[in-house]
């Protein structure tokens, strides 16, 4: 740090005597106290009768000296009052915190300026993140390096140790940038790599690769002479070849100083790590890659959500039902394989019987949740209940279960060999959401001259140490004493929140219900808010406009289209826009006292409520109309939806025409098994001859 300028600055008294200086600062009170009591102490002692008078002040960071002097010129006995015992303990300190934090110059200059406190110059930061630096590095150090000593330990009791004498260790390893890069873009300056022992769940090696050091971009661009400087830049290639670089120098380094060997690695499977470690490890195509079921799962998804919006290759009538139904069935497919894994898992690789079951469960989930239950286990409540097919059979017709099948045994039954093991990279992950925090939640750049090392070391000790415990030593460290009540206070109840948490999800571990996400706004923000009630005269006109589009040219040619009716998407769209006979009586009998709204939204948004009773009056229409005419002699014509020419706003469409009036058919369940009764079976609606013409 010699090429750096003075960084104390010398405040001058200019002004008449005894102008002190303004502004708050921060002190340790029982040492200026102390010291106070000798410029009391002096008015007493002075053989002159003098008092010390304020001269001037100098400022070191937020370290501050005020000189006195004695006010007699004979005496000119002079004292010194510090703001601390250390000269740089409390800038160092305050450079931690801002790092741990997420911090950085910019935002502490301006919290500590609103509190109307002068904050160190950006090269005084500069210069305590370097010292503050090397006491991290060392602290993050020697914790991983007693993680790993932990995890040889635990090897050597499992006998984990190959034909070499290497312990032999399954690692839970990730990778992650310096800045957001949203599925496109991945161009991060900096990156970092983390490995984490199965066993211990620690972090026992961290590697990180810099692309830039701006002292040697300055350099090349003639902004500055060549001179020796700390260089950072240690990586040329791609940004997303970082995470596989660093877990192969973790690898060999862990293998050549440590005699450890990694025979398992659990990774998210996004970056060539395997590949990489069988090209440059020695020992790398013993390696098995483990894949992590979160991830695994959520490829799947994402690779249904696909088929769910692959409107090309689903289309037709039967496509787009079949991809209404797996929108509704979507999560349930997910949190199925999800939970498929969890109750298959074993700690023991050595079981293909397992792996088999596993494989078939599966292939069960799809079947299970549209409604085929024959191969489903006890654990399946609905499986003495007779399988309602319906979803299934449409499923499979439109060719959407096959294409569901074949992204199960892509993304899973692949893995499946892995995935018995319920192994996940949560701890990695934990570690990347830490490593988030304190690097400003990547918005900010935070990977010059070594600032995502740093950052990336406080976040292992974060990990290392949860709840922030690690301040302790590292104040102890940066400061040569043990730190005093405000900061023991803060650790004590730090602590006590977080194992009262781990207490809470012991017992209460599935307290967290899911809720699918929603991607629009809800009745406070977004589309969905409550709007005023538009002028009197634009709703007038409005309706007009409705009515005026509601009126139909030709009736004829509305019923023809809309024969079918159910099954005829013209039918659903007309007669949403009108009243119909099903709900005139309601709404002509409805009180003006009683809300509209509920009645409405069950007019206009039908549900797609059915029951068994209703399938099998669908189900049988046809039969019942066919029996009516054997009986009766007539011919019962199929028929569309009637609107009314003066009143366009109502329509009728009743099941059937026998000649010039309409006829409703029913058929009730109770007549399923009673072939005598099924003839009788019937209602008439009759509408009157206008309606019909009409």
């Amino acid at each position: 740090m010699s090429d750096l300028p003075d960084l104390c600055i010398d405040t001058p008294n200019n002004n008449s005597e005894n102008c002190l200086p303004v502004g708050n600062f921060l002190c340790n009170l029982s040492h200026v106290i102390t010291q106070v009591r000798k410029l009391e102490l002096h008015s007493y002692t002075c053989n002159f009768g003098g008092n010390f008078v304020f001269k001037r002040m100098n400022r070191c960071g937020l370290y501050t000296e005020l000189h006195y002097a004695c006010s007699d010129i004979l005496c000119n006995e002079q004292i010194v009052i510090t703001s601390d015992s250390e000269k740089n303990s409390l800038n160092n300190l305050s450079v931690l915190g801002a790092l741990s934090t997420g911090s950085g110059f910019s935002q502490e200059e301006e919290k500590f300026s609103v509190m109307n406190i002068r904050y160190m110059s950006k090269d005084k930061f500069a210069s305590c993140e370097k010292v503050t630096s090397k006491v991290i590095k060392s602290y993050a150090q020697e914790e991983m390096l007693n993680a790993i000593f932990e995890e040889k330990k635990l090897a050597e009791l499992r006998g984990d140790i190959d034909s070499d004498g290497y312990h032999c260790i399954t690692l839970i390893v990730d990778g992650g940038w310096c800045k957001r890069n949203y599925g496109h873009g991945y161009n991060a300056s900096s990156g970092v790599s983390v490995l984490i022992g199965m066993s211990t769940q620690k972090i026992v090696f961290i590697g990180i690769r810099n692309k830039v050091c701006l002292t040697c971009s300055a350099i090349a661009n003639r902004q500055m002479e060549r001179k020796d400087h700390v260089c950072w830049k240690n990586w040329s290639g791609p940004s997303t070849a970082m995470e596989s670089d660093a877990v192969v120098e973790g690898l060999i380094y862990l293998e050549n100083v440590l005699h450890i060997r990694c025979t398992r690695l659990v990774g998210d499977g996004d970056a060539n790590t395997i590949a990489k470690c069988k090209e440059r490890v020695s020992y790398g195509g013993r390696i098995l890659k483990v894949e992590c079921a979160n991830h695994a799962v959520r490829r799947y998804g994402r690779a249904i959500q696909k088929l769910q919006g692959n409107t090309s290759r689903f289309s037709g009538q039967t496509g787009i039902e079949a991809r209404k139904l797996l929108k509704q069935k979507i999560m349930k497919l997910i949190i199925g394989a999800r939970n498929v894994i969890k109750v298959n898992a074993i700690n023991h690789h050595n079981q293909p019987e397992k792996i088999k079951n596993l494989i078939s469960d599966f292939r069960n989930v799809p079947n299970h949740v549209f409604g085929k239950h024959d191969n489903c286990g006890d654990f399946c409540k609905r499986k003495s209940i007779e399988n309602n097919e319906t979803e299934y059979s449409i499923m499979h017709s439109s060719g959407l279960l096959h294409a569901i099948q074949y992204e199960i045994g892509r993304t899973l039954v692949a893995c499946s060999n892995t995935l018995i093991w319920n192994a996940t990279n949560n701890p990695a992950e934990t570690y990347m959401s830490q490593l988030c925090k304190i690097s400003g939640g990547q918005r900010i750049n935070f990977s010059k001259a070594g600032g995502f090392n740093r950052r990336a070391n406080i976040a292992v000790l974060a990990f290392q140490n949860p709840a922030q415990q690690y301040h302790g030593k590292a104040y102890k460290m940066i400061a040569n004493k043990s730190p005093s009540t405000p900061l023991n206070k803060f650790l004590l109840t730090r602590r006590n929140k977080y194992l009262k948490r781990l207490q809470r999800k012991k017992l209460f571990p599935n307290i967290k219900k899911f809720r699918p996400k929603q991607n629009t706004g809800d009745c406070n923000y977004g589309d969905s808010v409550e709007k005023p009630d538009m002028p009197t005269e634009i709703f007038e006109s409005m309706t007009e406009n409705l009515l005026s589009k509601l009126k139909v040219q030709n009736n004829s040619g509305v019923e023809f289209e809309t024969r079918g009716q159910t099954t005829s998407e013209r039918w659903r769209y007309e007669r949403s826009l009108r009243l119909s006979s099903s709900f005139f009586k309601e709404v002509a009998c409805r009180k003006a006292s009683t809300p509209c709204s509920k009645l409405v939204k069950r007019i206009v948004y039908g549900s797609e409520f059915s029951t068994a009773a209703m399938n099998y009056g669908l189900a049988n229409e046809e039969i019942a109309r066919k029996q009516y005419e054997r009986k009766h002699s007539v011919t019962v014509r199929t028929c569309g939806l009637f609107v009314d020419k003066d009143n366009p706003f109502l329509c009728a469409s009743p099941d059937g025409l026998i000649g010039s009036l309409g006829a409703r058919m029913s058929t009730p369940k109770v007549c399923e098994n009673l072939k005598r009764l099924l003839t009788a079976a019937f209602a008439r609606e009759v509408v009157s001859e206008r309606d019909v013409k009409h």
